[in-house]
């Protein structure tokens, strides 16, 4: 770069406000306009460089000036600081630039009067167009005989091209921060980088040509690359040669109005083939499928079949899509997958082909436990899944004739004895009107189901142990017939929204056996509104170590909150309204505490307690219990149950007739009971009715002042 020399004329003298030469001062060098200092300066030669530039001294012939020198800008400021350390400035411009802009000059495109050139030229240096609108065209090309522009930049930096005989059609611009978008389809020639259009591999996208040959073409170059991203632009793709093979380190991208159409019966996509035996989580995995539409067309091809199906795999995503009407299986299945994630995911329609699948899932979460299980390839090792995710998707119904909403979301129905899936999340789901569950967790330790919404389904969330009375299931993987089922543990469900629900079985219902019970689950903040018939809020079967807290129930058929066979449990500060049977039942637990629940109008018994030792009922608010024959009491304890503590409980009356005939009732079975400082307010038939063994009582609760 040239160097521009400054200093020397008669202008560059240090003087004060006075107008006194200033010799031997220090002098600060500025780039114009900028404030950055100019550190690289250099005598009048242009290499020996000056460590500190001053004016010159009182002895020179020239005191106070500032000698020549050199440095790399075409405009400086001259700057020091004056009594008050204040500084003081003054603008110079390069002795070199005018002769500097003479040789540029003549070098330039030579350009006629307000005509463009008819030849070529070169400009050296940068150049800049300034507009007073953002949209403005700053640059642009067409050919003699266009209309319009085939290439135009604007001030925003908007680079659009087209045709030439129309207006620009495709255009790519900055539309946020670290953002870069395309308008229009991206057509990538001679490979870049593992990059596969399978437009190029022959697919047409015209909705009639099987395009499966072309698109499996498209992932096997990927994979023999060692990896890479297949996209399908928009475009309808009939799929007629199945199922589709996604190998190892491939991502799958289907573009904003693309679409799968399935023109085959069998599965869509699977990844690896049928004979590989890839155990545990060493098939093909590291893959990301991710957006357009997956159209199974069950009504035209009514047996089942998968749509996405993965199996014996490590870190798959698949993600912003939605699939359309499935026949009999599942719209996606994790089998024996280990960290996964579906997310932002639609399922939309449903056939039950043959009348014997009312219970598939839109996700199923499975394992490699036998070839009835998962057909698409072994080994069965009895892999599970471990670490997925299901969030932020929809299942539901379609518009398609024929088809239904599915009829559960997520879930498991398989498994072998020792082998449960870990670490699942279920989260931020919604799952409508799906005849059976939103959410059916089957043998999984250490999950949760957090923040869903289930909308007028037949039931809400269903935890299972194995199933005892499945073979299959209680068989270990040496073939041993255990008889029994197996435990599991470790389970949240929080903050899920569950409404409307038609009657299939609980809101949720934690099921264990005696030969597998569950334990270490929390249930708490979920809202509960509307199940129908008889089906209960929360309903636990054989749990132990469980806290049932914060849970919000109105409006419910059965009771709102019942337990049995469960022990070291704690249902604490529910708070439940308009309940068709009773508030809170516990049936043959042990070491059990009933606490700081709110509960008003229910069909029959607000608090009833039977079999069981060892319970603690307490702080508890009941207002209107029974109903209006008055057959119901507002605190009920009868059938053996041994060892009950009673205190600090309330009943109140609700009016109008519906009341419990007895407030506080005890059976002549009960043993060991204290029961003081409970509270009868209104009226009932009976305020306190104790035949119980030999009460332990304070003198408010015996009656006496």
């Amino acid at each position: 770069m040239a160097l521009y020399t400054f200093g020397g004329s008669p202008a560059a003298v240090l003087t004060d406000d006075q107008g006194n030469v200033v010799p031997d001062y220090p002098v600060i060098i500025r780039v114009a306009d900028t404030g950055q200092q100019v550190t690289a300066l250099y005598e009048d030669d242009g290499i020996t460089p000056i460590g500190e530039l001053r004016s010159n001294p009182a002895s020179d012939p020239q005191p106070g000036a500032i000698r020549p020198f050199k440095c790399a800008q075409k405009a400086i400021q001259y700057e020091y600081l004056d009594a008050g350390s204040n500084p003081v400035r003054w603008y110079e411009a390069g002795r070199e630039l005018a002769t500097e802009a003479n040789e540029t000059a003549a070098t330039a495109l030579s350009l006629a009067e307000g005509a463009l050139p008819t030849a070529g030229g070169i400009m050296t240096g940068p150049a800049q167009w300034q507009t007073t609108a953002s949209g403005d065209t700053t640059a642009s090309a067409r050919a003699t005989t266009d209309a319009y522009d085939r290439w135009r930049r604007d001030a925003e930096g908007r680079h659009s091209w087209g045709p030439g005989n129309a207006t620009p059609d495709v255009s790519l611009y900055r539309s946020g921060p670290g953002e870069l978008t395309i308008d229009g389809a991206l057509v990538v020639s001679g490979g870049l980088g593992g990059f596969h259009n399978v437009r190029e591999a022959g697919a047409t996208g015209d909705g009639v040509t099987d395009d499966a040959p072309a698109i499996q073409d498209a992932l096997m170059a990927a994979y023999n690359e060692g990896g890479g991203w297949v996209m399908v632009p928009a475009g309808d793709y009939l799929l007629a040669t199945l199922p589709l093979r996604i190998r190892g380190n491939t991502r799958l991208t289907l573009a904003p109005g693309a679409r799968f159409l399935r023109g085959a019966s069998g599965t869509l996509l699977i990844n690896g083939d049928a004979d590989q035996l890839l155990g545990g989580y060493t098939g093909h995995g590291h893959i990301l499928i991710e957006g357009g539409t997956w159209d199974m067309r069950a009504v035209d091809f009514p047996s089942s079949a998968m749509c996405i199906s993965i199996g014996h795999a490590r870190n798959v995503t698949i993600r912003d899509l939605e699939i359309r009407d499935v026949a009999g299986y599942h719209g996606v299945e994790l089998n024996s997958t280990q960290h996964a994630l579906v997310d932002n995911c639609a399922f939309r329609g449903y056939l039950d082909p043959d009348g014997t699948r009312d219970f598939s899932e839109a996700v199923q979460i499975d394992g490699a436990f036998r070839a009835s299980v998962f057909g698409g390839f072994g080994p069965y090792d009895h892999t599970v899944c471990q670490d997925v995710t299901v969030r932020g998707c929809y299942v539901g119904a379609s518009d398609t004739p024929g088809t239904v909403a599915w009829p559960a979301g997520v879930g498991s129905h398989s498994t072998t004895a020792g082998h449960p899936h870990k670490r699942i999340t279920v989260e931020g789901n919604t799952v409508e009107g799906s005849a059976q569950y939103g959410v059916k967790p089957y043998c999984w330790d250490d999950s949760s189901v957090i923040g869903n919404r289930i909308i007028g389904c037949g039931a809400g969330i269903w935890l299972r142990t194995l199933d005892s009375s499945k073979t299959a299931d209680r068989t270990d993987e040496t073939g041993v017939d255990t008889g029994a089922s197996a435990p599991n543990s470790g389970f949240v469900i929080a903050r899920n929204v569950i409404r409307n629900l038609t009657g299939f079985d609980d809101a949720i219902r934690a099921e264990g056996e005696a030969t597998g019970h569950w334990s270490d689950l929390s249930i708490h903040g979920n809202v509960i509104v509307s199940t129908a018939g008889t089906r209960h809020g929360v309903r636990l079967y054989y749990a132990d170590h469980s806290v049932v807290e914060g849970n919000t129930f109105h409006s419910i058929g059965g009771t709102a909150l019942s337990t049995a066979n469960c022990t070291f449990g704690s249902l604490v500060g529910n708070r439940a309204y308009d309940c068709g049977a009773s508030f809170v039942t516990c049936d043959t637990d042990t070491d059990m505490l009933v606490a700081d629940n709110h509960l008003a109008l229910c069909q029959t018994h607000g608090v009833w307690l039977f079999g069981g030792a060892r319970l603690k009922v307490a702080d508890n608010y009941v207002k209107g219990a029974g109903r209006a024959d008055g057959t119901g009491n507002g605190y009920r304890i009868t059938s053996n149950l041994a060892r009950l503590t009673l205190t600090g409980n309330t009943y109140q009356a609700w009016g109008s007739g519906t009341e419990a005939t007895t407030a506080i009732y005890l059976s002549s079975t009960v043993t060991g009971v204290r029961r003081f400082g409970n509270d009868v307010l209104g009226q009932a038939a009976t305020p306190i009715s104790d035949s119980s063994v030999s009460p332990n009582l304070s003198p408010y609760d015996a009656g006496t002042p």
